[in-house]
């Protein structure tokens, strides 16, 4: 926002797509995985969530993708261009596996509902 009032920094919105990816993925993401690990039904009606190492390591994985994705601009200044697009798209096969790893832990979690239609005459 200081480059868009200002205008003294153009370099700044190389660090645009990193932002925006930041936003999206890194709040809107992690609320949502947050919001699912949270509210969805326990097993067995106890408290157990089941495994939470897959449901942090989805975390885990996320926030690294993040990292290479913020890191990208930097690490295409200093070790160029290939170095650049691998971690971009390690960004990816990580992001990926975060997700893999966030299904495998709440598909137990996942079942029908036992709710009843109400019936009204």
């Amino acid at each position: 926002m200081f480059q868009k009032g200002t205008n003294r920094f153009p370099a700044f919105w190389v660090l645009l797509p990193a932002h925006i990816y930041l936003v999206l993925v890194g709040g809107v993401s992690q609320f949502t995985l947050g919001m699912c690990y949270w509210i969805f039904p326990r097993l067995g009606g106890g408290t157990s969530r089941g495994n939470t190492r897959l449901a942090w390591g989805s975390y885990v994985l996320l926030n690294a993708a993040l990292g290479l994705v913020i890191l990208h601009p930097l690490i295409e200044i200093l070790w160029g261009d290939l170095a650049a697009s691998v971690a971009f798209a390690g960004a990816g096969v990580f992001q990926s596996l975060a997700a893999l790893a966030f299904v495998r832990h709440i598909w137990p979690r996942i079942r029908p509902s036992t709710l009843q239609p109400r019936v009204t005459h």
